[in-house]
């Protein structure tokens, strides 16, 4: 019965099951891309050397800024770069790149990634002890968080096919996009959901799964991509190759996983603690619950589908250890305070209630002599015309003013609407709302603040006293009268 069973499959199945594609071989797994955030409350030091860099920096020479410098932090010596807009710093060396931010949210000020050919020479207990030893030079940690986080594995004996597109099992409403060097690490794709890249007679040179997402996957010819990439980048990555049984000549496929945001909350990826320890259950849970090759037409459902042998040599790769996959626990998603700032101006802006805000005469001016003396050049923005030159403190104080007035107009444009149907039922309405909103965030593992009950002598009090002052008002310009 297998045996009729079997004979029933397209040739094309047999082919791929009975392995005529060839042994794929893992060629090593790594880290190949991390970025932390640090918490860090800058030493008195660190804080006075960095403000002269930066004022050093901001320098004028002529007609240009000298823009960078260096600067020696302790063991940290790197190049600093200013960036007038943001205000923030940037730092690298020949190990580590940093961003340096004393307004960031959180109080994440120091974001630190290391250079991949580190990730590739060095173990991870290395790494991230050089990422916390940058970290403490600018003072003391009091967090760090895990921001972007990529896993990859390298392959002898993987050779990509043009069916490959419609073979991955990816999740609902993932999309995949065909891979290219020149776009490698950007975060969204545009036009349609498949696109073959193909160099020369080299045909495929890879996909992405799920562009754009806060996990992603790539699949692509590592060698076709080691030939547009400095000839020192080659000879660290042909140096692990041959550590593990490469022969030159052969092509590599590489197999990498891109997580951030959200999908590190749920995966439980936030603490480098835990990447040391969740590696391999992280791999394992990408490889074999997030996505799969499998070969169409083994069965009559996708999910049942036999999975591809050269995915199969993805499932075993080990990093440390031998590992069941993660579990991911997810959480539906609340609005963000973007999506409701969003709601808030869309519903202003409907109700006539949204002034568009213009250029004032003083920044004009102030353009037009920058323009004069060759500070600036070519055409500027009007969202940028109209901040120009302004402070961080400046800005700070329009941005916290102006939302005040936005929330203070959209809490009339919701009691109004909700008072359309009486008082009570707008009481009820907001009350059934608030309660519904909370018992989602329980299920979803946050602890809200315990229940209230609403105290209506106290929020009377306000409406009686100025009734109180109307009424001695009106009294007393009776008695004038």
């Amino acid at each position: 019965m297998a045996a009729a069973a079997a004979a029933s499959l397209p040739d094309r199945v047999l082919r791929i099951i009975g392995g005529e594609l060839g042994e794929t071989r893992a060629l090593g797994a790594r880290i190949d891309w991390l970025t932390i955030a640090f918490r860090v409350t800058f030493s008195p030091e660190a804080a006075s050397y960095l403000a002269e860099r930066k004022a050093f920096c901001s320098e004028r020479i002529g007609r240009k800024k000298r823009s960078k410098c260096g600067f020696e932090l302790g063991e940290l010596g790197a190049e600093l770069r200013t960036h007038r807009a943001s205000g923030a710093l940037t730092f690298e060396n020949g190990d580590v790149r940093g961003r340096i931010d004393l307004d960031a949210a959180g109080g994440w000020t120091v974001s630190i990634e290391l250079r991949q050919t580190y990730l590739a020479t060095h173990t991870l207990l290395a790494s991230l002890e050089l990422m916390q030893r940058t970290a403490r030079a600018f003072g003391k940690v009091a967090g760090e968080r895990i921001r972007r986080l990529d896993f990859a594995a390298d392959f002898a004996g993987w050779p990509l096919l043009a069916e490959d597109a419609a073979a991955f099992l990816k999740p609902r409403q993932g999309k995949g996009a065909e891979w290219k060097p020149e776009a490698k690490d950007l975060d969204g794709m545009d036009g349609p959901a498949l696109r073959e890249y193909r160099r020369g007679a080299q045909g495929i040179t890879g996909w992405t799964i799920c562009p754009g997402n806060f996990l992603m996957a790539r699949l692509y010819d590592k060698t076709a991509e080691l030939a547009i990439r400095p000839i020192e980048k080659t000879r660290v990555e042909e140096a692990r190759w041959n550590a593990n049984g490469w022969k030159p000549g052969e092509r590599v496929t590489r197999l990498e996983f891109q997580i951030r945001g959200k999908a590190l909350d749920e995966l439980e990826l936030r603490a480098p603690a835990a990447l040391v320890m969740g590696a391999d259950q992280t791999w394992q849970y990408l490889t074999r619950r997030w996505l799969r090759l499998i070969v169409l037409e083994s069965s009559s459902r996708l999910d049942r589908c036999a999975t591809d042998p050269r995915w199969r040599a993805a499932q075993a790769v080990i990093f440390e250890h031998q590992a069941s996959p993660a579990k991911r626990v997810r959480r539906s998603s609340a609005a963000s305070a973007r999506q409701a700032l969003g709601c808030i101006l869309s519903g202003l802006a409907a109700a006539g209630e949204l002034p568009t805000f213009d250029v004032s005469l003083e920044q004009a001016l102030r353009i037009e002599e920058d323009r004069n003396a060759g500070k600036l050049t070519g055409p500027i923005a009007k969202e940028h015309a109209i901040t120009y030159a302004w402070s961080d403190r400046e800005a700070r104080c329009f941005t916290t003013h102006a939302l005040e007035q936005y929330a203070a107009g959209f809490v009339r444009l919701i009691s109004a609407e909700l008072g359309t149907d009486g008082p009570r039922e707008a009481a009820i309405g907001l009350i059934a709302r608030v309660n519904a909103s909370a018992l989602r965030a329980r299920q979803d593992g946050e602890t809200p603040p315990p229940p209230i009950r609403p105290n209506l002598a106290e929020l009377l009090r306000p409406h009686q006293d100025a009734a109180a002052e109307a009424y001695e008002l009106a009294e007393r310009a009776a008695l004038e009268s």
